[in-house]
């Protein structure tokens, strides 16, 4: 069992430091330039780290942010995740769509990082997630926990 654990985490640790700095590989065909791994649609990207509260500050730029999940509401399509505070006042809206809808199982009582571009929407900042790989989840480390929903 703790070589399945092991062995989870190291591809963790690592498909993270490859999704975030792409490394060349050597071509098989000689004479040809090497070509960059592309781990996701933003590894192009440098992401900077702002506070949740700043998060309307750094709209339109490519950001990390780390906060905990307060209340989400799941929908047909997508799951509205509000950070920071409760809805209608939410610091942060994550939307997840197509492959990291999924991750809305797993978010609750939790504190998300999430990589992505801020924008606004309604006068609020959020990052719409479409790759499960922009997100990392993480427990609430000495709290009686928080409310979620559907």
């Amino acid at each position: 069992m703790a070589g399945i654990r092991l062995a989870g985490l190291l591809n963790k640790i690592f498909a993270t430091a490859a999704y975030n700095n792409p490394q060349p590989i050597a071509n098989t065909k000689g004479g040809e330039t090497p070509s960059m791994v592309n781990y996701g649609p933003q590894t192009s990207e440098a992401f900077k780290t702002v506070p949740v509260e700043d998060a309307a500050k750094h709209i339109g730029e490519s950001v990390s942010i780390t906060a905990k999940v307060y209340s989400y509401k799941e929908l047909a399509n997508m799951t509205l995740v509000n950070l920071g505070a409760e809805y209608p006042n939410q610091l942060l809206t994550v939307v997840l769509k197509g492959d990291a809808k999924p991750l809305s199982k797993q978010i609750d009582n939790k504190v998300l990082s999430v990589k992505g571009k801020l924008e606004l929407y309604k006068e609020k900042p959020e990052i719409v997630v479409t790759d499960a790989r922009q997100i990392q989840i993480e427990p609430i480390v000495g709290s009686g926990g928080v409310k979620g929903g559907k």
